[in-house]
Parts: C-alpha cells; structure tokens; sequence
C-alpha cells in the first residue's frame, strides 16, 4: 500500500449534459480501504430539467427511472456526509469536481486524484485514455459504462492497477518525476509517498551486437528463388513451411527489376508472404553489389514486424548476420539537453505540460530509443513536443554534453553501419525534400504499403500555419525563464563581452513587449476566425477566387496582413539580436534556440504570404478553425495541386529501382492507374499481380440487398436509418462477429446509438469507433470475444486483421467515394476538367476502388477463414461503373436480393460452415 492514498472514494457522475449548469442525475460512490472495496452507494436524482433522448441513449437512464428519484435537496446532506474529510478519486477530476461544485454552490474541500492523470503519468504509450480503453488495457472487467456506479468501480479497480505500476517504479525515477509536478497537490503527494514502498525493475540484458564483419549468405543472387523451394532454406529453417507460387513468381520479378535497374509495381495480398518475396533478393543483392537496402512502410506495425521477426528469421536462415536499424525523422527523437532544460523550469509552464514532463522522465528510462512514436500524444502534447524535440536548428553536434547519448544520433550512427534500414514514407520523402543528408547513400529502395505513398507526399510537400502555435511560441519567448530572458542574464555574465550589454537589454526588452502583443493578437485573431458561421461545422474550406471575395474572408485577410506586418517587424529585431550574441561561444545553445523559433516564424511568414497572395495556380490553399476542449485554433494550409512531377524527378528517376508493393494498386485488374499516378513510362517499370492463395469460391461470398435505397437518391438521415435497419437483421442472422465500415463519423454515430438501444440486440457487444475506446482496443476486443459488432470509420477499412471466426461478416455501409469538398482533392479534380479528362473516371472512381478493395479485404486473412461482404449501397447494381466495384474484387459467389433473403441465406451459409 502507499501510505495516505490506501483510502479513498471513487465517484462518478451522470448528468444532463456537459454544460456547466448541467444537473446531476445519478451518483455512484465506490469506498475503497487497501486492496478492498468495502462499500458502495448509488442514487438516481431527479433533475429540474428534462432528460434528453441522446443522455438516455448514452447512459440507458430513462425519464421513467427518474420520476421517484429524490431530488437534489433530498440528498444533499447525506453525499457531504459520506464524502466529508475523504481522499476522492475520479476519470476525468474536472468533469465531476466542476458539477459537484455547482450543484453544493461552492467547491469541495476535498482533496482529488485523477485516474486519467495517473494512466498519463504511468502508461504514456496508451492509444486512449478513456475509462473503457484502461479497462481493457489493465485486464479490468467493464460490464456496462456511462452508468455511475459501474464507472466508479472501475475507476477504482483501474487506479488500484495503476498503484501497483507506481510501486514498481525506480524510487529515484519516483523522485524526480515529483519534482516537475505542482508542489502541494494529490498527485505529487501520491509520489513522494511512494518512494518508500517502490522497488526498481530488474535491469535487462543488453541484446547481442551484430557481427560487424558479416560471412557470405548461404545463397547466392542467382538462385534466390531456391529459398522457397519445398526443401530449401525456408523450409529447412521452419518446419510448418508450405511452398506457394506466388513468393517465388513475385521474387522473380524483384530480381529482374533489381538486374535491370527498373522499378516494379507489385500487388501482393494477404497469404502471399511478401515481405520475404522482396526482402530475400533485395538483401542478396544488396551484399553482392555493396549497397546499402532502404525499405520503408506506411505503419509502426509492419515496420515493427519487419523488425522484431521478418530479419530476424532471415539472418538466421541464410546464416547473413546482416545489420538492420529503424530509422525515422529527428524531430521524432526527444533532445535530452532541450528536455532538461525545460524540465529544469517546470515551474514556469502550466499543469498540462508538467504532467507531460514528469510522465516522459519515467519513460525515457525504460525506453532506450528517445522515439516519440512509442508515446499517445494528444493535440496539446505534440506542441509540447515540440519544445523538447531533437532538430538541425537547436543541436550543438559534438559541443552538446549529451552528444554520446544523444537518441538521435545513436540512431543515425546504427543506421550508417547497418546494411538494411526501415523507415517510413514520412522520413523517406523528408530525405527526397532535403535532398540527401537524413539517410546514408543508397540506391534502391522497397516501398511497402505504397498505395499511401502519394497521400503522405501530398503531406510533405503541404505548408501549415499553425496560429495556436506560434502563440504559445510567442509566450514561451517572454515568459520569465523563457529565451530572452536567460539569454539576457547569460549576456551579462559571458566571458567574451564581444557586444553592448546595454544595447542587448534593450533589444530584449523590446522583444518581450512585441512578443506580447503578438501574443494577444494571434489569440485576438483565434477568437475572431471560430466565431465566423463560414468556418463552423466546416472541416476544411478551400480557398478559392469565388471565397477570396466574400466580406467574410476579406476582413480575416486584413487581420493576417496585419499579423504578417508584425511578425516581419518582431523578426526583424529578432535576427539583429541573433547577429549580435551568436559569436559569443558560451550563448550558443540559447543562441540556436532563438534561431530556430526566429526560422519557425520565418516559415509562417512564407507560407502566410503566399496563401494571401493566392496567384500561383499549382497550389491549393485552405482554412480551418479548430474548436476543442483544449482550446480554439485556426490553422491555414498550402499544398501542391500535382505531387508526382516531384516524385518522378526526386525518387524514380534518382534511384535505380524502386519497389512499389502493397495489397490494393490494381484497379481494373490493373496496374496503369498506379504506374500513370506516378508518370512512370511503360519501359521503365515492371509490373506483377499475384495471384491470390486463398479459395474465395468456397471461403466467402459477396450479397448486395436490392431493397436498400439508392443513396443519391435520400438524405444522410435516411440512409442512416436504412443501414441501422439492415444491421437489425444482419447481426443476429450471423450471430455477431461482424465489422461494419463507414465513411463518415456522423452516420456510424447514428447508427451506433441506433444500435445500442435496440433491446433485440442486448445480448451482443456493439463497439463504435469514438465512442468506445481506442482504435487498438476495440480490435483487441474483437478478437478476444465473440458476437462483437464494430462500426468503424477510415482507419478500420486497412489494418484491421482478424482472423478466424471473430470477424465472419464485413458489411460496407457505403461507397468509399472522397467528399468533393476536399481541397487538394477538388483541385485536382478541376485541374483534370480543366485537361478535357473526366475526373470521376481519372481521379475518384479508382480512388474509391481502392478503398473498397481494402474494406473487403478485411475479411479473409487466412485460408482457414470463411465469411462475407455485405454492401449496402446499392449503386452496384443501379450504375454503369458498379461492375468496375465488383470486378476488382476476387471472383466469388455473388447474391443480390432483398434483405430477408440475404439473411436467411447468410443463416444456412454459417451452419453448414459450422457443421
């Protein structure tokens, strides 16, 4: 136990509403002594106001249930009563502080801990830190959430998981973590308690250094295809091998590319194997020609697989102990003297950012990479990050006390002894951008997961302003232990007095008040662009010459001319105090971290500029404004209508080969869409379609209802309503197990909630994507429990990988078409027009085809796995390009009928297949 926290209560809330005049209608109290929860009380309370039907949809709790309940006066006494002088614990402190407060008119006296703070602190790389998500995570039952007693169950048993991580934490670690929290409250108390009870872990044994001389592989170039023979390598190395074609047909086409120096556009699905089908001939050639490998993915998933099993397996059966490294951008790596720095003047930055802090100390010392990938950084955290990150602009190379240490650079010394590198597209084309310089030389490069490789192309040649940014930028330059001020009292001090202290006082005092008035402006401005009904409810909107005239955008304009005058007048005195202090030896490191805020307004200026300015026509150019619990924001992008010139120029035509390889690049059977999205002559590339190893005619079928309306023909409100009906009938036709894909999150929430308070549904777990934890939970617990329905939205439609019978039915709500409001997506589209091409045949069609093949194909992972594609959007069957939909897919049985034969069909399908 943790000496002061062994007794606490647990409390949770429902309540009208999150308004903060919202009214308690339920309260749960958990009592908790030690490892025991000895008591509990729940009370429903009758509000004043009515009860709302998305309140009774969320929680379950009906007008009925409330009509006897006493009121608020009733209970009053007797809540204070049991919460009188006790520790209280909540998910979510601000949400059931702040209505206990305005339902007793005053603030508790009570001292609160956080579980979400907590999970923070102990667990920074969580995917989600809802109360669901840590449920699942910390193997803590959760029957029923958003009712009050059942959550502070389990807000307690999660924090009684979280005190038994704290306890087995570093008590040095412990100590420090403190110190950066606010001094006096719960949560540092907790901690500094925790000294004395806490064990540190058990180090772990370093792994074995790669043989740096490595011996010849077993296998030479020439017969690399003999790897896959029936008593080959692979076989000899694993003994549940079965040969399969398609390795050794899509080898053969790697080889012939790498000979040739051509590139090669290769769909492989699931079953195929292929990443030995590209890694086997890629490192044999790579040893006998002394070059060095590049492969890069999309995912931290298969880079992590390619990592941890693929090389490994491959040093050992080819007996090639070769050196293999994960490599990423270095602003992914966390700088330890930036870090230190700011934890050194925690008391100067606000409680969100100490949490962050404190929780990246415990971090940093279990994990050895620095990387920030490993952590779930929200909106706010990644701009803290972005004070602490490893970048060109503030590194002081080999003068930095930490350059032995440095993450990024042990990364950078590993990947330059290593003969195979994995990055991702990111780090890939910010290599391309600079031109050299971020990755060792190298000449051919295998691009897995290449159908994102356009889109993440699009993001890296993309210019954003990011006002919220600068803002913060802004006050951290002026607050107290901020640049300016250190720098001035360092000045004072240097030992090479090369300048007038005087005059850089001044400068610096001048500085301060510009940067505060260029504080209150951008927020000023912030505050102006939320409130315009133009950019309300509005994702993106584009720029174009019809919107550059509207009053709206013309007064929004003026105010970011105005911004642009200031910023270029601050950055002005900027670089003259830059100039002035540089020289001196001992002010480089605050020096560089005045360059390089000075470098990021810089590029705000640019990229301000030329969105005002909107003459060049290869840019698109958008606005969004940003309205979140966090804060407001407005953020203005500047993108490139055509990206494929500069990959053609900068990627294929600089390397010798480059390997295109993914499951879905074929549209039509084909692979010239692909190839044209990239200019790629037709003698330059190769090109290969596996075959698929599975047996779709008697694994799967395809059933399209013809009694589903047609959904160019009714509104988002009634075609929601169709597919919620559909999936009545669906679910228990076939018991569950089933993941239902949508394009937009406003339908998959009408259908959830649709979902949820269907009675007939009661006995099967119905999981939404934003509202039931994590992305990587809620897959999780698909494939941990049967008669799970998941309705996911974008991210479920690639990735998701479900083997067996729990995920015996895909249904696709509707085509994956791209909204027309997208901006880079309508500019190309009107610049197509504009050629005398059809845009829907060019552009969309084969977008959406794509997308739809990686939605179906979520079904089928193994050979062992039978199921079906149910599509309810029925434009299939009543337009011309429907045949394109279904002819991409692997040929199968396909039924079109109503409704209640489909499900009757899907009935007697999964008996025989369970016979």
């Amino acid at each position: 136990m943790i000496s002061g926290f062994d007794r606490f209560v647990a409390l949770d809330l429902e309540t009208t509403g999150l308004e903060k005049d919202a009214e308690i209608i339920e309260i749960g109290l958990v009592f908790v002594n030690g490892d025991k929860i000895v008591d509990q009380w729940q009370t429903f309370v009758k509000p004043t106001k009515p009860l709302s039907r998305e309140i009774t949809r969320l929680t379950g709790i009906t007008p009925r249930m409330l009509e006897n309940a006493p009121s608020w006066a009733d209970i009053r006494q007797d809540l204070a009563d049991k919460l009188d002088g006790r520790l209280l614990l909540a998910h979510n402190v601000p949400f059931d502080r702040g209505r206990l407060a305005y339902a007793f008119g005053e603030d508790l006296p009570n001292d609160w801990l956080d579980s979400h703070d907590i999970a923070k602190l102990f667990l920074p790389t969580l995917t989600s830190y809802k109360l669901v998500a840590l449920a699942g995570e910390l193997g803590v039952d959760d029957p029923g959430h958003h009712r009050a007693l059942n959550d502070a169950y389990v807000a307690a048993a999660v924090t009684q998981r979280l005190f038994a991580e704290i306890r087995r934490t570093d008590p040095f670690i412990l100590e420090d973590m403190a110190s950066v929290l606010e001094a006096d409250t719960p949560l540092r108390r907790l901690l500094e308690a925790a000294v004395s009870v806490s064990a540190a872990p058990a180090e772990e044994s370093p792994e074995p250094a790669i043989w740096a001389d490595a011996p010849a592989p077993a296998l030479d170039f020439a017969h690399a295809r003999d790897f896959f023979a029936a008593d080959g390598l692979l076989a000899q190395a694993h003994s549940a091998y079965e040969e399969r074609p398609e390795q050794g047909q899509m080898l053969t086409v790697i080889a012939q590319a790498l000979e040739k120096h051509k590139h090669a556009i290769i769909e492989a699905g699931t079953g195929t194997g292929k990443s030995f089908a590209y890694l086997v001939p890629a490192l044999l050639w790579s040893y006998e020609n002394d070059s060095r490998l590049i492969v890069s993915t999309a995912t931290i998933t298969l880079q992590e697989q390619l990592f941890r099993y693929d090389l490994p397996f491959l040093r050992q059966a080819l007996g090639f102990p070769f050196r293999a490294t994960i490599s990423k951008g270095r602003t992914n790596y966390l700088c330890k003297r930036r870090f230190y720095q700011q934890v050194k003047n925690a008391d100067q930055v606000n409680p969100t950012e100490r949490l962050f802090l404190s929780s990246l100390i415990r971090h940093l010392d279990r994990d050895p990479s620095g990387d920030r990938e490993q952590l779930n950084l929200n909106k706010m955290e990644h701009q803290y990050w972005q004070g602490i990150a490893a970048t060109a602009d503030t590194c002081l190379n080999r003068r930095c006390p930490h350059f032995n240490d440095c993450y990024y650079f042990n990364n950078k010394r590993a990947a330059e002894k290593s003969q195979v590198i994995i990055v991702n597209h990111s780090l890939l084309l910010q290599d391309m951008k600079l031109e050299g310089g971020l990755l060792p030389q190298y000449d051919q490069v295998i691009i897995d997961e290449a159908h994102h490789l356009e889109d993440e192309a699009t993001r890296q040649w993309t210019d954003t302003v990011d006002l919220e940014l600068l803002r913060k930028s802004m006050a951290a330059l002026k607050r107290p232990q901020g640049i300016l001020n250190r720098l001035n009292t360092k000045a004072k001090t240097a030992p090479e007095l090369v300048f007038d202290t005087v005059e850089i006082e001044e400068m610096v005092t001048g500085l301060r008040a510009d940067a505060e008035s260029l504080e209150d402006r951008l927020k000023n401005l912030i505050d102006f662009a939320v409130k315009l009904p133009e950019l309300d409810r509005v994702s993106d909107k584009r720029l174009t010459d019809k919107v550059r005239n509207q009053a709206w955008w013309q007064d929004l304009s003026a105010d970011l001319a105005g911004l642009v005058n200031a910023l270029t007048a601050f950055n002005r005195t900027g670089r003259r105090l830059l100039d002035r202090v540089r020289e001196a030896e001992d002010l480089e490191a605050i020096a560089k971290e005045l360059g390089f805020a000075l470098d990021t307004f810089t590029e705000a200026l640019e990229c301000l500029a030329q969105i005002l300015d909107g003459q060049n026509t290869d840019l698109v150019h958008w606005v969004k404004s940003v309205t979140a619990g966090w804060g407001n924001n407005l953020l203005l992008y500047s993108a490139r209508i055509d990206i494929a010139p500069l990959l053609k120029e900068k990627l294929f035509n600089a390397k010798e080969s480059v390997i295109l390889t993914s499951a879905t690049l074929a549209v039509n059977r084909q692979l010239t869409f692909t190839a044209d999205k990239f200019l790629l002559d037709p003698e330059t590339y190769l090109a290969f379609i596996c075959s698929s190893p599975f047996d779709y005619q008697t694994q799967s079928f395809i059933a399209i209802p013809t009694d589903h309306p047609d959904y160019s023909k009714v509104s988002d409100m009634d075609y929601s309503y169709n597919v919620a009906r559909d999936l009545t009938a669906l679910i228990p036709a076939v018991d569950g197990d089933m993941l239902v894909l949508f394009t937009s999150y406003a339908m998959l929430n009408r259908v959830y909630f649709a979902l949820k308070k269907d009675r007939r549904l009661s006995d099967y777990t119905i999981l939404g994507h934003g509202q039931d934890g994590s992305r990587s939970s809620i897959i999780a617990t698909m494939q941990s429990k049967r008669k799970t329905v998941v309705l996911g939205a974008s991210s479920f439609w690639e990735g998701v990988d479900v083997p067996g019978a729990h995920l015996r039915t895909v249904v696709i709500a509707k085509l994956p078409f791209a909204p027309p409001t997208m901006p880079v997506e309508s500019a190309r589209a009107e610049r197509l027009e504009a050629q005398g091409k059809s845009a829907f045949n060019k552009l969309s069609l084969p977008h959406a085809i794509l997308r739809f093949r990686q939605g179906a194909g979520r079904l089928i992972r193994s050979a062992k796995d039978h199921g079906a594609v149910i599509i309810l959007d029925n434009r299939l069957l009543s337009k011309n390009y429907g045949r394109q939909f279904i002819g991409s897919l692997p040929d199968q049985p396909l039924i079109t009928d109503n409704m209640e034969n489909i499900c009757n069909h899907l009935k007697d399908w999964f008996e025989e297949d369970t016979e």
